[in-house]
């Protein structure tokens, strides 16, 4: 038992010479995997507070129909069927 103790006593202290793989991990762990949540969920609370993915699909029906790619009576069903989406 004395004979390990001195072994690793001899050795030194771990990781000499500068950041290891554990540093890394725990450095990436603790600041990076926050950062990427908070990222995240920004993204997605833009998304749903201000239903994004609804206004685009509006904005580029009503860009079709001033466009004139589209006449009213269509313009007026698949705006419908949008605004119907949206609400379930």
């Amino acid at each position: 038992m004395v004979l390990a103790l001195d072994t690793l006593a001899a050795a030194g202290p771990l990781f000499v010479g500068g950041i290891g793989g554990p540093e890394i991990l725990v450095i990436l762990l603790v600041f990076g995997l926050p950062a990427v949540l908070v990222l995240i969920a920004a993204g997605l609370g833009r998304e749903v507070l201000t239903g994004a993915n609804e206004d685009s699909a509006l904005e580029a029906l009503r860009e079709e129909y001033a466009r004139g790619e589209i006449d009213r009576e269509e313009y007026e069903e698949r705006r419908d069927v949008l605004v119907d989406e949206g609400r379930d």
